[in-house]
């Protein structure tokens, strides 16, 4: 959940409370790490991944070749 909350730029309270949200509307699904148990898995549902629209994908920003500043 700490690693969703940096990739989303939120805290961790609201990374869980977004993730709860979801969770209660089956669009994605939290599985328990097998030896781990401070880690979990949290993977879209095929419920969740129709709903979601072509605007509403992550760009892959890759570096540019051509521009080693970039990276």
């Amino acid at each position: 959940m700490s690693r969703l909350a940096q990739l989303s730029g939120t805290s961790k309270a609201t990374a869980l409370r977004w993730i709860d949200y979801l969770l209660d509307r089956g669009l994605i699904s939290r599985q328990p790490h097998p030896t781990d148990l401070r880690t979990a898995f949290v993977e879209l549902t095929d419920k969740g991944g129709r709903s979601l629209r072509p605007t509403s994908r992550i760009p892959l920003i890759l570096p540019n070749r051509s521009n080693p500043n970039l990276c």
